[in-house]
């Protein structure tokens, strides 16, 4: 995803092993984020904090039991 203008993605996806994928990608544990004005709060291993080399800042969330998301417009709270 290097250089990638993609803002959102969403994987059907248990997340089982994010937290293991994530911490290995160097990601950052977020606890709270608004994503479209709207507030979230996450679990330990639950959501992620990303930079891409270009310095687009994403975060990747567990929604619901079967989805991955990865989200570009976001506000950490």
């Amino acid at each position: 995803m290097a250089g990638s203008e993609m803002r959102k993605a969403e994987l059907l996806h248990s997340g089982e092993k994010l937290e293991e994928i994530m911490e290995a990608l160097g990601a950052k544990p977020v606890k709270s984020v608004n994503i479209e004005k709207e507030p979230h709060k996450f679990n330990q291993g639950e959501c992620y904090m990303i930079q891409q080399a270009n310095g687009r800042e994403a975060v990747v969330y567990k929604m619901a039991r079967s989805h991955i998301v990865l989200q570009t417009e976001f506000e950490l709270i």
